[in-house]
């Protein structure tokens, strides 16, 4: 109903259709080309070589300085080939979090023993970038992943808890990342939480109004720069919840929500319904020893954070988060339907 009534048809019609079609096109994709075995290890693999062009393009910048500036903040920032550091550190956490399960998921044979397949070199390389991205949410999002994957993995949880300490302590030592850390406890005028929070009590202001169908797709930005009387400023949302609550009211905020437990619900019942087993398969002629249960977990793992990260950041309006989430969920469902552990 929201949409019959916008003022903003247009451009609405053309975001929901690149979340929608994105989103259900990348599932499709995943369980009808890539739901076997082999072809959810493809779209792992993939998804980690991902990395090769954001490298390359993040060690230009820092060799030329030519870093990200906001508006609101002096700070350094690598972004790479995103718009934003932000976007970039929301697809890091992403790949961080891929990597790390995958590490302790794929072991490569050899003659009377077995290693990791992959190496820790490039998770470190990309933890310092993804530190320098100085997104604090996501910095925070993928404390969450790792917190999930130590206590699935005992063996890790050790290790974990103390490298995770280690890397707090000397990031203190680093002036702009402890400035950083500590900003999310102090409010000062201008800065980047306080100018979202002055964004989501405008947006949530307004609501208020029109709290059954929302204002339309597509509307929030008009919406904000309506009640703030100006044309300058950042009208970017920085919430999935405060987004769809404004443009699609109640009606489209649960929506949102069915949407993303929906995928979640079925994420988890095919993990938890996987037998636990290491199975060794062939795979770009070599043989691998794989957990494709904990492997599974990965599009669980996904949708389990980006949940509490739609309330802080929009993962929604995030092409690569939310592409790379629906395309492993159809890979495994496609992979666990011929399983017949779907439930």
């Amino acid at each position: 109903p929201s949409f019959i009534f916008s003022e903003y048809k247009i451009f609405g019609l053309a975001y929901y259709w690149f979340f929608l079609v994105s989103a259900f096109g990348a599932y499709f994709l995943g369980y009808f080309l890539f739901g076997t075995k082999r072809g959810y290890l493809k779209i792992i693999f993939a998804i980690l070589l991902s990395t090769i062009i954001p490298i390359l393009v993040g060690l230009k910048q820092i060799i030329t300085l030519d870093f990200f500036y906001s508006n609101d903040t002096a700070l350094p920032r690598l972004s790479t080939i995103f718009d934003h550091p932000n976007k970039f550190a929301s697809y890091l956490f992403v790949i961080l979090g891929i990597y790390l399960i995958s590490y302790l998921a794929i072991r490569i044979k050899r003659k009377n023993s077995q290693s990791h397949a992959l190496s820790l070199l490039p998770f470190i390389v990309l933890g310092l970038f993804f530190l320098f991205t100085f997104s604090r949410t996501s910095w925070i999002a993928f404390a969450i992943i790792v917190f999930i994957i130590a206590f699935l993995k005992k063996e890790i949880r050790f290790p974990a808890t103390y490298l995770g300490s280690l890397m707090l302590f000397f990031s203190l030592f680093i002036g702009k990342v402890r400035d950083r850390i500590m900003g999310i406890f102090v409010r000062e005028y201008g800065d980047t939480l306080s100018g979202r929070m002055e964004t989501w009590n405008m947006a949530l202001f307004e609501f208020k109004k029109n709290y059954w169908i929302g204002y339309g797709p597509g509307s929030f930005k008009e919406v904000i720069k309506t009640v703030s009387g100006t044309d300058i400023g950042n009208f970017y949302p920085h919430s999935d919840a405060v987004l769809f609550l404004l443009e699609g009211g109640i009606i489209g905020f649960f929506s949102y929500l069915i949407y993303l437990f929906s995928a979640l619900y079925y994420a988890f019942s095919s993990y938890r319904h996987y037998p636990t087993q290491t199975e060794n398969i062939i795979f770009a002629k070599r043989e691998f020893s794989v957990d494709f249960k904990f492997l599974g977990f990965i599009p669980c793992l996904l949708f389990l954070v980006m949940i509490p990260y739609s309330f802080a950041e929009a993962p929604a309006l995030d092409f690569i988060y939310l592409t790379y989430a629906w395309i492993l969920l159809g890979s495994w469902l496609g992979l666990a339907n011929k399983e017949k552990v779907v439930r």
